[in-house]
Order: structure tokens, then C-alpha cells, then sequence
């Protein structure tokens, strides 16, 4: 996958070892679970700091609600420090949920809700340094099935499959990538 030795930095609310087979190649480094806000506040010593999100980081008593936009708010002000302090690219994931019966209606206002929240979190792409991982169009690409290990249902298990695992990697690197290359920027006419 990456040509030059990279360093880089997994930081998540759920397990990240896993990727470490994928990106043999490089330098590795994985924070404690939920030790987001700890991260951020502080100085990291990477090349790319990759913030893989999850439901369960904004989510209270499994739904999204006004304590999730707190949350949000939250993690965006620590962004915008932690680009203040340091130089580390961040790629960060959006999220995603399983709605199995779409039609009632609590289901379409909590999916509602994480569209929103995702518009959100794409919006951090306005940050210098920062890149979006969009891991919601890949769970529907794949199939939630597919990318979602549901036998892992207990806390702090790798929550993917090996498909998602692979597919998750070859976007983180396909990020990097484009990090590496000199970017234009467009000015509007």
C-alpha cells in the first residue's frame, strides 16, 4: 500500500489492532479505547492521526439526539486545537447504524438525525489537514451484513469483518495518498 514508511496513529471507540496486519509497512501506534478527548488535548508524534468513529461515541441509549450534538461540538472544538498544536494529518470516519425496518417512523428520524450528523462531520474537512473517511457509503456499498461482524456484539470487539477491515485500509491509504499529493486550490470565479 504506501511506498515510504509512514507513521501512523489509530484512535477509536472500538478496536483498531486488526489494522496493523494491513499496513505492515508502516509504524503503528494504537491510543487506549475512549481516550479520544485525552488525544486531542495533547501533542501526537505521526504522520496520521486516523479517528475511526463509531454510533456509540454519539449515541445515547443507542439513539442520536440533542447530547449527540453536544458530543459533536465537543469533538470539533478538540479538533481545532489539536490543529493549533500539531502538524499530524487527521482522517477522520463519519458513522454509520444498522436500521433493519426502515419504515417505522423512529427509525427514519434516528436516520435522519445520523445524515445530519454525518453532514457535520464532513464539514470538518474545512479544517486544514483534515480528510473524511467515509466509512457510511462503504457499509451501504458492502452491505451492513458484510462489513459488520455481528457476532462481535460485546464491548471492545472488533466490530468489522475482515472485509471491512480490508476495505477500510485501502481508503485510509487512498486518503493518504492524496494527502501526499500538491493540491490545487480552487478559487471561485
Amino acid at each position: 500500500m504506501l511506498s515510504k514508511i509512514t507513521s501512523l496513529s489509530f484512535l477509536s471507540n472500538t478496536v483498531t489492532k486488526p489494522f496493523d496486519y494491513l499496513f505492515k509497512e508502516c509504524q503503528c501506534e494504537h491510543f487506549e479505547i475512549n481516550n479520544i478527548v485525552q488525544v486531542l488535548s495533547g501533542r501526537v508524534n505521526s504522520d496520521y492521526l486516523i479517528l475511526l468513529l463509531d454510533i456509540n461515541y454519539f449515541s445515547f441509549d443507542g439513539f442520536l439526539n440533542d447530547k449527540s450534538n453536544e458530543k459533536f461540538d465537543e469533538l470539533e472544538g478538540l479538533l481545532e486545537s489539536f490543529r493549533e498544536n500539531n502538524s499530524t494529518k487527521i482522517i477522520i470516519s463519519n458513522v454509520f447504524n444498522d436500521y433493519l425496518d426502515i419504515n417505522t417512523v423512529l427509525n427514519i428520524e434516528d436516520h435522519q438525525r445520523l445524515l445530519e450528523l454525518n453532514s457535520k462531520i464532513n464539514r470538518l474537512s474545512g479544517i486544514s489537514d483534515i480528510a473524511i473517511l467515509n466509512v457510511y457509503d462503504l457499509v451501504f456499498m458492502h452491505g451492513y451484513q458484510n462489513f459488520i461482524n455481528l457476532k462481535n456484539g460485546f464491548l471492545f470487539q472488533a466490530p468489522w469483518t475482515k472485509l471491512a477491515y480490508s476495505t477500510i485500509a485501502t481508503s485510509i491509504d487512498e486518503i493518504i495518498q492524496l494527502f501526499k499529493f500538491n493540491r490545487k486550490k480552487v478559487r471561485n470565479i
